[in-house]
């Protein structure tokens, strides 16, 4: 006679168990979206994106050379006509 009883509260409590283990894992998945939501992952750019990048800090770095030597040439000649 007491064996039934104690089967039927050792039920209700393990599901009363699931029911908490399903509402921690919802919880949990609930701060992981909000974390994502607020820290997204930083975005690389595409390949050509980079390249193109490359390509117009190079010329840059090149236009600078030309006109650091034009500065000096013109501040040579204007130190000799002077």
């Amino acid at each position: 006679m007491w064996p039934l009883p104690y089967n039927i509260l050792l039920d209700v409590a393990n599901e009363h168990f699931r029911d908490l283990e399903r509402e921690a894992d919802q919880d949990r998945l609930a701060a992981i979206a909000r974390h994502q939501a607020l820290n997204p992952a930083r975005s690389r750019p595409s390949p050509v994106r980079t390249v193109v990048a490359r390509a117009f800090r190079a010329l840059s770095n090149a236009s600078h050379a030309v006109s650091e030597v034009a500065c000096t040439a013109a501040t040579r000649l204007e130190g000799k006509v002077t």
